[in-house]
């Protein structure tokens, strides 16, 4: 299992790194291969990763959308995600890393939430819109 936390702040008020550094890194028995941040002002999301699917760095996390919209740290695992490789095929949307993070990703920039019906596995995730700012 990894480790995932995040701060955001209604206030607009900017997230402490060091805060958000320490809330990621107590978490560090669940992930002890990588650890990863993504602060943007008022909303910070921290990663522990244990790597088992992928384990290049390819997976690192808070993972990035192709098109730097999307931001996300994931826990857990996707059991199908694969399933969904020939579908992203045919949409011509092509895959960097082996892990079910980016798969899920993916589909969320296709479908939105109503991805979640899909899905067979075990997870908790969240995703920042950097353009929606939610």
């Amino acid at each position: 299992m990894c480790g995932i936390n995040g701060i955001f702040h209604l206030n607009y008020k900017p997230v402490d790194q060091n805060q958000l550094i320490k809330m990621r890194d107590i978490l560090e028995h669940r992930g002890p291969d990588d650890a990863g941040l993504y602060i943007n002002n008022n909303i910070g999301l921290g990663h522990r990763r244990l790597s088992i699917i992928d384990t290049s760095s390819a997976g690192h996390q808070p993972f990035v959308s192709d098109n730097g919209r999307y931001i996300i740290v994931f826990n857990g695992e996707i059991y199908n995600y694969q399933s969904f490789y020939p579908e992203l095929k045919s949409k011509g949307i092509a895959l960097r890393s082996g892990c079910d993070t980016e798969v899920l990703l993916k589909l969320y920039e296709l479908y939105g939430m109503e991805m979640l019906h899909r899905l067979n596995g075990m997870f908790a995730f969240a995703i920042w819109d950097t353009l929606e700012k939610n």
